[in-house]
């Protein structure tokens, strides 16, 4: 049976003391981590049904972390939990990208946002700058799906399939399904950049075509 705590995995403390006091005031248990490899450990051993988990995570050096929250969720859908729900955390995009038009910033949050609630399993996205700006509405929200979760899963009794043909044939659609959902946000993203990078380009031949006009006045 797939355990009611919810895991929470946020390399920024402060997020993530945040998060697990959002919750525990909504009486949510929860177990906090910081590190990506002891959240899909914890994932296995408990076989949890809900987790919380930032979208990129840096280690306290300061590189990226071996487990991305794409590689996260990887990990426990291989390990058969495929009746996991996982709600993803995202970043400003302006805080990922050298550009920082607001045509652009628009372009990849809704871009993104759409892809990532496209994988498998993935029930919910909130972006930490909705949190940020209107944080009362944003838990709000949080609590009531993972409440919502945990009532639908009560009722069905779902249970963890992973020595049955179908099982695993499940296991390996959801995985399937993942691998097509991050290609397809790095397409987008990448074709977003060349689109704003071929406009750039435009308007700075024009410009340099208009200086040069007048210079040859």
């Amino acid at each position: 049976m797939l355990n009611n705590r919810v895991l929470i995995l946020d390399d920024e403390e402060h997020w993530l003391a945040r998060h697990e006091q959002q919750l525990r005031k909504a009486g949510i248990d929860c177990y906090p981590t910081q590190d990506s490899s002891e959240a899909i450990n914890f994932a296995r051993e408990h076989k949890i049904k809900i987790a919380l988990i930032d979208e990129i995570l840096f280690s306290q050096e300061g590189e990226l972390q071996r487990w991305q929250g794409s590689g996260v969720i990887r990990e426990i859908v291989e390990a058969g939990l495929i009746d996991t729900h996982f709600i993803l955390i995202t970043a400003a995009p302006a805080k990922r990208s050298g550009w920082n038009t607001p045509a652009f910033l628009q372009d990849v949050f809704w871009q993104e946002i759409t892809s990532l609630e496209n994988i498998s399993g993935v029930i919910n996205v909130i972006n930490k700058s909705q949190i940020d700006s209107n944080p009362g509405d944003s838990y709000a929200h949080l609590i009531n799906v993972i409440r919502r979760v945990n009532r639908n899963t009560q009722n069905s009794g779902n249970f963890v399939h992973t020595e049955s043909w179908l099982g695993s044939l499940r296991k390996q659609l959801a995985l399937f399904r993942i691998n097509i959902s991050f290609t397809l946000i790095n397409v987008n993203i990448g074709a977003i950049n060349i689109r704003n990078k071929t406009q750039g380009n435009q308007i700075g031949s024009q410009h340099n075509q208009l200086e040069e006009e007048e210079s040859n006045r």
